[in-house]
């Protein structure tokens, strides 16, 4: 089973992020401040986000989630990701693990009609860590976890916890010197197509 992040890997949802962040740090009373707040987190989190900003992280992490499910824009699929989704659905089964809610996942999957590529969508409202789904998802299904795409540092510590390689794509939101503990960094979605079946194979 190859496991992706959505948000930044699949997704070009950063703006819509940080303004569901900008809400929920007014509704506190807050300020999110002026740098990128996704940029250095570890985890990265938005109840990560609340801590930066002193605020009080569970409920931070509803609003946020509430902006985002009501926001009435999708937004825009990674450039390319469409077509390597598909070819990569054929050779195995895909899974979605993210801490965006999954009704928003899956009206993504829906308007870019890439639904039928994932067997698992797994969204922030299951409430739980992405090491701990990674098990799980290898429990339930019998497909173990063979990889993991992700675009930030606890991506790649979830797929150390169990294990597995993690592939760390640079089109996300950290930067390069975030994610050297990767086992492959690619710059380019095409560059997908063979890394996953190296790692796979290795």
């Amino acid at each position: 089973m190859y496991c992706f992040d959505f948000d930044g890997v699949i997704a070009e949802s950063h703006a819509i992020c940080l303004a569901a962040c900008e809400h929920a740090c007014r509704v506190q009373g807050g300020q999110l401040g002026d740098a990128d707040p996704f940029a250095a987190l570890d985890p990265l989190t938005f109840e990560a986000v609340a801590l930066e900003c002193g605020l009080e992280p569970a409920r931070f992490a509803r609003d946020v989630s509430d902006f985002v499910v009501n926001h009435e824009q999708v937004s825009p699929l990674i450039p390319g990701m469409s077509g390597i989704l598909r070819t990569l659905a054929e050779s195995g089964p895909l899974a979605i693990i993210s801490a965006t809610h999954s009704s928003v996942l899956r009206r993504f999957l829906d308007e870019h009609d890439l639904s039928d590529c994932f067997d698992h969508v797994i969204g922030g409202d299951a409430g739980k860590p992405k090491a701990e789904i990674l098990v799980q998802l290898d429990t339930m299904t019998g497909n173990r976890p063979v990889v993991m795409v992700g675009d930030a540092v606890s991506d790649i510590h979830a797929a150390k916890a169990i294990n597995i390689p993690c592939i760390a794509v640079t089109w996300g939101w950290q930067p390069i010197k975030m994610l050297t503990e990767a086992d492959r960094i690619i710059t380019d979605p095409s560059e997908l197509l063979s890394a996953i079946p190296e790692l796979k194979a290795a």
